[in-house]
Protein backbone atom coordinates (compact mmCIF):
# COMPACT_ATOMS: atom_id res chain seq x y z
CA UNK A 1 0.00 0.00 0.00
CA UNK A 2 2.83 2.41 0.89
CA UNK A 3 4.59 1.55 -2.38
CA UNK A 4 1.41 2.34 -4.36
CA UNK A 5 1.15 5.71 -2.61
CA UNK A 6 4.79 6.50 -3.47
CA UNK A 7 4.23 5.52 -7.09
CA UNK A 8 1.03 7.58 -7.34
CA UNK A 9 2.82 10.57 -5.82
CA UNK A 10 5.74 10.25 -8.23
CA UNK A 11 3.36 10.06 -11.19
CA UNK A 12 1.64 13.26 -10.06
CA UNK A 13 5.01 14.99 -9.59
CA UNK A 14 6.24 14.04 -13.07
CA UNK A 15 3.08 14.72 -15.07
CA UNK A 16 3.09 17.57 -17.57
CA UNK A 17 -0.67 18.03 -17.07
CA UNK A 18 -1.90 19.97 -14.09
CA UNK A 19 -3.88 17.98 -11.50
CA UNK A 20 -5.93 19.54 -8.75
CA UNK A 21 -8.32 17.79 -6.39
CA UNK A 22 -10.80 19.63 -4.23
CA UNK A 23 -12.47 18.12 -1.17
CA UNK A 24 -16.18 18.37 -0.46
CA UNK A 25 -15.33 21.17 1.95
CA UNK A 26 -13.80 23.16 -0.92
CA UNK A 27 -10.17 22.72 0.18
CA UNK A 28 -7.47 22.01 -2.41
CA UNK A 29 -6.05 18.61 -1.50
CA UNK A 30 -3.81 17.85 -4.49
CA UNK A 31 -1.94 20.42 -6.56
CA UNK A 32 0.91 18.97 -8.59
CA UNK A 33 3.94 20.98 -9.87
CA UNK A 34 2.45 21.21 -13.37
CA UNK A 35 -0.71 22.78 -11.91
CA UNK A 36 1.46 25.30 -10.08
CA UNK A 37 3.38 26.14 -13.27
CA UNK A 38 0.31 26.41 -15.50
CA UNK A 39 -1.90 28.34 -13.07
CA UNK A 40 0.88 30.52 -11.67
CA UNK A 41 0.15 29.57 -8.04
CA UNK A 42 2.73 27.80 -5.90
CA UNK A 43 1.90 24.43 -4.35
CA UNK A 44 2.47 25.87 -0.90
CA UNK A 45 0.05 28.72 -1.63
CA UNK A 46 -2.63 26.35 -2.97
CA UNK A 47 -2.58 23.26 -0.77
CA UNK A 48 -5.17 23.21 2.02
CA UNK A 49 -6.51 26.60 0.87
CA UNK A 50 -10.09 27.16 -0.17
CA UNK A 51 -10.75 26.89 -3.90
CA UNK A 52 -13.08 29.87 -3.57
CA UNK A 53 -10.53 32.21 -2.01
CA UNK A 54 -7.85 31.32 -4.56
CA UNK A 55 -9.89 31.23 -7.76
CA UNK A 56 -13.44 32.58 -7.57
CA UNK A 57 -12.46 36.23 -7.10
CA UNK A 58 -10.67 36.33 -10.48
CA UNK A 59 -13.51 37.18 -12.88
CA UNK A 60 -11.28 36.76 -15.93
CA UNK A 61 -11.14 33.03 -15.13
CA UNK A 62 -14.90 32.48 -14.97
CA UNK A 63 -14.87 29.72 -17.63
CA UNK A 64 -12.25 27.77 -15.67
CA UNK A 65 -14.10 28.25 -12.38
CA UNK A 66 -17.49 27.39 -13.87
CA UNK A 67 -16.20 24.12 -15.29
CA UNK A 68 -14.98 23.11 -11.83
CA UNK A 69 -18.30 24.14 -10.27
CA UNK A 70 -20.19 22.20 -12.96
CA UNK A 71 -18.42 19.04 -11.79
CA UNK A 72 -20.00 19.60 -8.37
CA UNK A 73 -23.48 20.55 -9.56
CA UNK A 74 -23.63 17.97 -12.35
CA UNK A 75 -21.79 15.18 -10.57
CA UNK A 76 -23.07 12.42 -12.83
CA UNK A 77 -20.95 13.46 -15.82
CA UNK A 78 -17.40 14.47 -16.67
CA UNK A 79 -16.85 17.85 -18.25
CA UNK A 80 -14.32 18.39 -21.05
CA UNK A 81 -13.91 21.98 -22.12
CA UNK A 82 -11.47 24.37 -23.70
CA UNK A 83 -11.30 27.41 -21.41
CA UNK A 84 -9.29 30.56 -21.10
CA UNK A 85 -7.24 31.22 -18.00
CA UNK A 86 -5.29 34.35 -17.16
CA UNK A 87 -2.00 33.68 -15.39
CA UNK A 88 -0.24 36.86 -14.23
CA UNK A 89 -1.53 38.91 -17.17
CA UNK A 90 -0.95 36.20 -19.77
CA UNK A 91 -4.03 34.63 -21.30
CA UNK A 92 -3.69 30.87 -21.70
CA UNK A 93 -5.92 28.31 -23.36
CA UNK A 94 -6.47 25.20 -21.26
CA UNK A 95 -7.96 21.83 -22.10
CA UNK A 96 -9.81 21.10 -18.84
CA UNK A 97 -11.46 17.88 -17.70
CA UNK A 98 -13.35 17.76 -14.42
CA UNK A 99 -14.92 14.78 -12.71
CA UNK A 100 -16.71 14.30 -9.42
CA UNK A 101 -14.81 11.72 -7.36
CA UNK A 102 -16.69 8.88 -5.72
CA UNK A 103 -15.53 6.12 -3.42
CA UNK A 104 -14.46 2.89 -5.11
CA UNK A 105 -15.81 0.65 -2.36
CA UNK A 106 -19.28 0.53 -3.91
CA UNK A 107 -20.85 2.90 -1.38
CA UNK A 108 -21.00 5.73 -3.95
CA UNK A 109 -19.70 8.08 -1.26
CA UNK A 110 -18.90 11.52 -2.67
CA UNK A 111 -15.28 12.49 -2.14
CA UNK A 112 -14.60 15.67 -4.12
CA UNK A 113 -13.65 16.95 -7.56
CA UNK A 114 -10.61 16.29 -9.71
CA UNK A 115 -9.51 18.71 -12.41
CA UNK A 116 -6.91 17.74 -15.00
CA UNK A 117 -5.73 20.44 -17.40
CA UNK A 118 -3.15 21.09 -20.09
CA UNK A 119 -1.87 24.35 -21.50
CA UNK A 120 -2.76 24.17 -25.20
CA UNK A 121 -2.09 27.84 -25.97
CA UNK A 122 0.76 27.07 -28.39
CA UNK A 123 -1.29 24.38 -30.12
CA UNK A 124 -4.22 26.74 -30.54
CA UNK A 125 -1.93 29.44 -31.95
CA UNK A 126 -0.51 26.93 -34.44
CA UNK A 127 -4.03 25.90 -35.49
CA UNK A 128 -5.01 29.54 -35.99
CA UNK A 129 -1.84 30.17 -38.01
CA UNK A 130 -2.57 27.07 -40.11
CA UNK A 131 -6.12 28.31 -40.77
CA UNK A 132 -4.78 31.75 -41.79
CA UNK A 133 -2.22 30.15 -44.11
CA UNK A 134 -4.90 27.94 -45.65
CA UNK A 135 -7.01 31.04 -46.37
CA UNK A 136 -4.00 32.81 -47.88
CA UNK A 137 -3.28 29.74 -50.00
CA UNK A 138 -6.88 29.72 -51.25
CA UNK A 139 -6.61 33.40 -52.17
CA UNK A 140 -3.31 32.83 -54.02
CA UNK A 141 -4.81 29.83 -55.81
CA UNK A 142 -7.74 31.97 -56.95
CA UNK A 143 -5.31 34.65 -58.17
CA UNK A 144 -3.39 32.02 -60.14
CA UNK A 145 -6.61 30.69 -61.67
CA UNK A 146 -7.60 34.19 -62.76
CA UNK A 147 -4.14 34.85 -64.21
CA UNK A 148 -4.33 31.54 -66.10
CA UNK A 149 -7.76 32.45 -67.50
CA UNK A 150 -6.43 35.86 -68.64
CA UNK A 151 -3.48 34.14 -70.30
CA UNK A 152 -5.81 31.73 -72.07
CA UNK A 153 -8.01 34.59 -73.23
CA UNK A 154 -4.91 36.42 -74.50
CA UNK A 155 -3.84 33.28 -76.36
CA UNK A 156 -7.28 32.98 -77.97
CA UNK A 157 -7.12 36.62 -79.08
CA UNK A 158 -3.64 36.08 -80.50
CA UNK A 159 -4.83 32.96 -82.34
CA UNK A 160 -7.73 34.92 -83.79
CA UNK A 161 -5.44 37.78 -84.84
CA UNK A 162 -3.00 35.31 -86.39
CA UNK A 163 -5.79 33.75 -88.44
CA UNK A 164 -6.86 37.19 -89.68
CA UNK A 165 -3.27 38.01 -90.66
CA UNK A 166 -3.00 34.70 -92.54
CA UNK A 167 -6.28 35.37 -94.35
CA UNK A 168 -5.06 38.84 -95.33
CA UNK A 169 -1.73 37.42 -96.54
CA UNK A 170 -3.44 34.74 -98.55
CA UNK A 171 -5.81 37.30 -100.05
CA UNK A 172 -3.00 39.72 -100.85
Amino acid sequence: MKRDTIIAGKILEDMSDGVMTISLEGKIVTFNPAAARILGISQKEALEKSFGELFLLAEENDDFNQTILDAIYESSTSHNRIVSYTNQGTCLTLALTTTFLRSEDGSDEKMGVIAVFSDITALQQLQEAEARMAEELKAKHKELQQAYLKTEQGNEQLQSALKKVQIIRNTA
